[in-house]
């Protein structure tokens, strides 16, 4: 006798897997973004829209790109939009361009209406403006800080190890290219800590204004971290980032 088999799959079930994979596919949120970058606003189906989603759209097609920083214009002008989006130098070709992906697509929701909008992930930086990017040294005057709440075992020793070592980073990341302006090391602090850094300038600057960056960035370290194993400091054209544990990729 010929048997038959049957499957019943309940319809709650069907919608809770649909929504899991819906939301796997959502960006995931910012570690920091900013939205207030300046008072420019646009309005929906306007031309600075229109030229936004089409610049969003191409700004990660080329992967010829292999050195994590892309930046691109699109329109004329006065709704011309520009966009830069930068990798920390020592990510794959393709976690760059996924969390640039992720970037461009959430930064819009989030600053909706927004000419100047600005996000940061631990793998990249991503912005677009209404003005030039390229080669500028975005708010000299501006950083976000934060830190890894535990204290250094030796506050003195590790503070004077992490200062001599972004020294040392800053000078060898403005050494850079126009590709590539990235330094990672690490300074024994004493015989039971060794502090990891990681200094990172947008590659179109300029080495002066890149070192610039990052002294503003290095002085507000006590702001933030002062004592502390592992803190980061977020400006729009430089970033740095210290821990005890060796985060960067070799």
């Amino acid at each position: 006798m010929m048997t038959t088999t049957s499957c019943i799959i309940s319809l709650p079930l069907v919608l809770f897997f649909s929504h899991l994979i819906i939301l796997s596919a959502q960006p995931p949120p910012f570690t920091y973004h900013n939205c207030s970058l300046s008072k420019g606003t646009y309005i929906k189906s306007s031309a600075y829209e229109t030229n936004l989603n089409t610049l969003l759209s191409r700004l990660t097609l080329d992967t010829v790109i292999d050195y994590g920083f892309y930046t691109s214009s699109f329109g004329e002008s006065p709704n011309k939009v520009h966009a830069q989006g930068l990798c920390r130098g020592d990510v794959e070709p393709y976690s760059c361009r996924k969390c640039l992906n992720d970037a461009k697509t959430l930064l819009p929701k989030l600053c909706s209406y927004q000419k100047d909008a600005f996000g940061y992930y631990e793998f990249c930086t991503f912005q677009y403006s209404s003005r030039s990017l390229l080669g500028i040294y975005r708010f000299p005057d501006f950083s976000y800080g934060f830190n890894n709440p535990e204290d250094a075992k030796d506050g003195e020793s590790y503070t004077k190890a992490l200062n001599d070592l972004m020294i040392s980073l800053k000078t060898k990341a403005a050494a850079g290219d126009s590709t590539f302006k990235l330094a990672v090391g690490y300074k024994e602090a004493d015989e039971s800590e060794i502090v990891y850094g990681l200094a990172q300038c947008s590659p179109d600057l300029s080495r002066r204004d890149c070192d610039a960056c990052l002294v503003k960035a290095i002085s507000k370290i006590p702001d933030c971290c002062e004592n502390k194993i592992g803190g980061r400091v977020i400006k729009f054209s430089c970033n740095l980032r210290f821990e005890r544990v060796h985060f960067y990729y070799d």
